[in-house]
């Protein structure tokens, strides 16, 4: 799967998010050297896992894609709040490019949310069926707890729609 099949992929399931509005952040990310560049068609080089979390974030974390560069930078680099992570994962973008890479991963989430009313982000999950619901809450390095005196918009990412974007990278 190409950028630009990414791209239509995404604008065409999830109506939230326009087809221009997902065309402008995933060029806008292009340009500041978040996703690759390539030709148009077939020499354009296929997307991995970790371009569609770039994308997934550009559209979830900022409601103007003007900002999308710098509010990715910061969500890429949010950290554990706990020792170990998801999956072991640093940092957010590891995390959620290891779910997308890893089926067994991916099917542990029951939904991701990225705060977009401050660096935050959160991945709920179980470990087995009949285990607890666990929250692995990523933030800012500097570990500063969320802002909750102002009204939390959080962006939902499905394991429905993540499972469909892991298999078609895949194939």
């Amino acid at each position: 799967m190409t950028l630009a099949e990414l791209v239509r992929d995404i604008a065409y399931h999830n109506p939230v998010w326009t087809p221009s509005d997902v065309e402008q952040r995933a060029r806008l990310l292009r340009e500041g050297g978040l996703l690759p560049h390539g030709g148009r068609g077939r020499p354009s080089p296929p997307v991995i896992p970790r371009d569609v979390a770039t994308l997934l974030l550009g559209l979830s974390a900022t409601g103007r894609a003007v900002e999308v560069v710098p509010v990715v930078k910061v969500y890429r680099d949010l950290q554990s709040s706990s020792n170990n992570g998801f999956a072991r994962a640093p940092d957010f973008a590891t995390a959620l490019t290891v779910i997308l890479e890893d089926t067994e991963f991916l099917r542990m989430v029951d939904r991701v949310e990225i705060c977009r009313s401050w660096p935050e982000a959160v991945i709920v999950y179980r470990k087995g069926k009949k285990s607890k619901t666990r929250v692995e809450t990523y933030l800012p390095h500097h570990g500063r707890p969320a802002r909750r005196d102002q009204i939390q918009v959080s962006v939902n990412l499905r394991t429905e729609m993540l499972l469909r974007l892991s298999s078609s990278i895949s194939s």
